[in-house]
């Protein structure tokens, strides 16, 4: 089992969030996702398919990242929360 970095064909939006995170993949495979304040601390984590809807009102202001793993694919983004 290997991992190798990529760039996700997907959407991320809106980026500043202010109330919920929407991502849509064009991928047909199962992706988990998890989502990490900048100390590195784990919030929370998905697992979705084609669309995912992420409440983030009780997000502080800041900016995070997320994991997405798809089969052996590994990527990251960063995104704003802004209330």
């Amino acid at each position: 089992f290997s991992l190798a970095e990529y760039e996700l064909a997907f959407l991320l939006y809106p980026n500043p969030v202010t109330q919920n995170l929407t991502i849509t993949s064009s991928s047909n495979s199962s992706i988990d996702i998890q989502i990490f304040n900048l100390e590195g601390k784990l919030l929370t984590e998905h697992s979705f398919e084609k669309n995912l809807v992420s409440d983030c009102t009780n997000f502080p202001n800041g900016t995070y990242y997320i994991r997405f793993l798809e089969e052996k694919k590994l990527g990251f983004r960063r995104f704003v929360v802004r209330h």
